[in-house]
């Protein structure tokens, strides 16, 4: 009880973020992932199928889609370092402190889902489901065009 009662700040001061963190995941499991289901090879532009007419719509539409939530991912967590930054930098917290740590936290999963819509966003600009090290062996593909 005694070990409880020591510790009630250290969590106290923790849930905040914690609830934070996972009201944000939730929010993003609920984002529908779109995802390159088939690679697509078009041999001749006159014999394209009613098939590769829909593959090809439903690329430009995942496309369209991954672009848009990848620069806003990429943009909220680019705001979220500056406001991190400015936390440690010129409020003076420490790195440890617990407001560091959930704007960390926050950046991390904004950066691993901007990381995942630029990926879905080269594949099916490029029409190919290549994996991860191909994607990063260009730094160009890095931002959803």
């Amino acid at each position: 009880m005694l070990i409880g009662w020591l510790a009630r700040p250290f969590v106290f001061a923790f849930r905040p973020g914690y609830r934070a963190g996972r009201a944000g995941m939730q929010a993003l499991s609920r984002i529908p992932a779109d995802t390159v289901q088939k690679t697509l090879v078009l041999p001749d532009q006159d014999a394209i199928r009613s098939e590769d007419v829909a593959t090809l719509q439903a690329l430009e539409q995942t496309r369209a889609r991954s672009r848009t939530l990848g620069r806003l991912f990429g943009v909220l967590m680019s705001v979220d370092l500056i406001f991190w930054s400015r936390t440690v930098f010129v409020s003076g917290a420490d790195i440890f402190s617990p407001p560091s740590i959930v704007k960390l936290a926050m950046a991390v999963v904004l950066g691993s889902q901007f990381l995942i819509l630029a990926l879905t966003n080269w594949q099916a600009r490029t029409g190919q489901a290549g994996g991860l090290l191909a994607f990063l062996s260009d730094g160009r593909n890095l931002w959803p065009r």
